[in-house]
């Protein structure tokens, strides 16, 4: 997804899912947004997780930082990311799955991706 397809879902999500979050987009599917605060250096290990858990979801999961996104579910996209502690990630998400997904891919960044220093 380029970086003016993201715009456009933050877009929908901003105006029209700020109070109605998870509502239909397109009439069939489901959008949902998060943004985080990096904790980790997203490197080979953590890319290895965020792959294995968005792929354990149906429909397509994004994360973005600045003015870079990746397919969640691509290694070599989430390394081109070069996210760093303190980084604020969105995480977007679209499919039947979609909070679910953003819940736990919310949960494994905010813990550091399981990682005690």
């Amino acid at each position: 997804m380029n970086m003016q397809e993201i715009g456009a879902l933050k877009t929908v999500a901003h105006e029209k899912f700020r109070t109605f979050p998870g509502q239909p987009v397109a009439g069939r599917d489901i959008l949902s947004m998060e943004k985080i605060t990096n904790t980790q250096r997203i490197g080979l290990a953590e890319s290895s997780m965020l792959v294995k858990l968005a792929s354990s979801f149906s429909g397509a999961i994004w994360i973005v930082n600045g003015d870079k996104s990746a397919d969640a579910r691509s290694m070599v996209e989430l390394l081109m990311l070069s996210a760093r502690p303190g980084d604020e990630l969105e995480i977007l998400a679209v499919g039947a799955e979609s909070r679910l997904a953003v819940r736990n891919i919310f949960e494994m960044v905010s813990d550091g991706f399981g990682i005690k220093d």
